[in-house]
């Protein structure tokens, strides 16, 4: 009998101990900041030829409870605003804080999050040179395309998204006297950086001689000053517009102040950057200071030091010509998502910080916390991510983003994603990258034939419709603690 005991105490360890090693391994697959709570897991890649990972999702009925998709929809404002709600009205979109949460808020004074699509344009990109794009149906052209307008227009608010993202064709809808909330696309740096041909082509963005942004030369204000009056001209009393985003995806190397020392000191160009890195070098190590002496703590202050400069720089002309509107700064991403020096530098002269981030799972939580820590002076919005296909038949190996099975696996992450930015206070929203699909790759929402890919639409819908419910949820949770 003590020896039947006994075995049955060693087969409940093993049970014990395996159920142990199930249970980390589950956890092992959730990425960092993952939430409380578990849904489905997905089987996902970086790219077609990279390994396959497994990590859990969190959809809206997941948090809110089966039965979710009958919840009733909030009642909007023109604007996509909360009609239940009422904050200060300024006639135009601004941002606020109400009782510890970031609020977007539009011209009548309605809180949003603000849930934005991206590239919502007529023509077709990706494949490489010589691939035939298929040419924008003569039905979308004719009268200004005003059938595409309306079409799309119903759609965006059938789906819940709230506004047009960077390089949307803005123009076409407000020709066509149908506005739907937009941001302008402006190129303050890299527009400048062109006129002194630093500059070059690069995938999704421009590129830069030595990842070097001339902020320091001393035609650049001048250059910020026409752009802000020109655009203000246009746009400058129009409430639809949301605001703009002065650049996009800057270089931000983590050696900047050692590359900014090894530039000819005597080329127009560089002259004045080089000038305060050696300004800056002296500064942290005296007279005799070298390339040798200088630390990360060195790079990455003049890091934040090259930034604020720029945000300084753009933000004050932008106001000086368009007070009305935001300014929500240069989509920073990569290596700049991470930096703390750059986000407090952005938060002192920005409406709202934009950040694209890509290869995350969902937002990790040492960005949240640096970027809420910044938040506490102003608030971020996710200006760029995506969610591919297999299921699309396009080939997918164009761009970042993860790539799972099917539409609906796209779907989740979408929910999963965007569920874990309403959990902070500090977000006002996101914009999705893209409306439609290019030749190449499945990152729209809809297809090369102006066709929603239903599963991924349907789940999108189900999270912008939700997305206040889920808001407060989590702000109850939180006073609750």
């Amino acid at each position: 009998m003590t020896r039947c005991f006994a075995h049955n105490n060693v087969r409940l360890l093993v049970r014990t101990t395996l159920a142990a090693v199930l249970l980390l391994a589950a956890c092992m697959v959730a990425p960092v900041g993952a939430a409380q709570e578990r849904g489905e897991q997905v089987t996902t890649r970086q790219k077609p030829d990279s390994k396959l990972r497994t990590y859990a999702t969190l959809s809206v009925d997941d948090v809110l409870g089966r039965g979710a998709e009958e919840r009733v929809a909030p009642e909007l404002s023109v604007y996509g605003g909360l009609l239940s709600k009422k904050l200060k009205s300024t006639g135009y979109f601004h941002v606020t804080r109400s009782r510890g949460r970031w609020w977007m808020v539009d011209p009548q004074g309605h809180p949003l999050i603000r849930m934005s699509l991206n590239s919502v344009y007529r023509r077709t990109k990706g494949g490489g040179d010589g691939v035939k794009r298929p040419a924008v149906p003569e039905r979308f052209t004719q009268n200004g395309g005003k059938l595409w307008v309306t079409q799309t227009t119903a759609l965006l608010r059938d789906l819940g998204f709230n506004g047009l993202g960077r390089w949307s064709n803005y123009k076409t809808f407000l020709d066509n006297q149908q506005p739907y909330p937009y941001t302008t696309s402006l190129s303050m740096m890299s527009g400048f950086g062109g006129t002194l041909k630093v500059t070059f082509s690069k995938y999704g963005h421009r590129g830069y001689e030595d990842n070097i942004i001339p902020v320091f030369h001393p035609d650049f204000p001048a250059y910020c000053d026409k752009v802000a009056q020109d655009i203000a001209k246009k746009h400058g009393d129009d409430p639809w517009l949301i605001g703009h985003y002065t650049d996009n995806e800057m270089p931000v190397p983590r050696d900047l102040l050692e590359r900014t020392l090894k530039v000819d000191s005597k080329d127009p160009r560089y002259r004045q950057n080089y000038i305060q890195a050696h300004r800056f070098l002296r500064a942290r190590h005296g007279a005799r200071g070298t390339i040798e002496d200088i630390t990360k703590k060195d790079n990455l202050d003049f890091v934040g030091h090259v930034f604020k400069t720029y945000y300084k720089i753009t933000s004050e002309a932008m106001r000086r010509h368009d007070p009305n509107h935001m300014v929500l700064g240069s989509r920073l991403h990569g290596a700049g998502t991470g930096i703390p020096q750059i986000s407090a530098a952005a938060a002192a002269h920005l409406d709202v910080v934009s950040y694209n981030l890509y290869g995350a799972w969902h937002l990790p939580d040492d960005r949240r916390k640096m970027w809420e820590t910044a938040g506490r002076r102003r608030p971020f919005v996710v200006s760029e991510f995506c969610i591919k296909g297999e299921d699309s038949g396009l080939d997918n190996t164009d761009g970042a983003g993860w790539i799972v099975s099917t539409q609906r696996e796209r779907g989740l992450w979408y929910q999963n994603f965007t569920i874990n930015l309403l959990r902070s206070k500090s977000c006002v929203g996101w914009d999705y990258f893209k409306y439609r699909d290019d030749v190449d790759v499945n990152k729209g929402v809809l297809n090369l034939d102006y066709q929603p890919h239903p599963d991924f639409a349907k789940a999108m819908k189900q999270l912008h419709e939700s997305a206040y419910h889920l808001v407060d949820k989590f702000d109850r949770q939180k006073r609750r603690r």
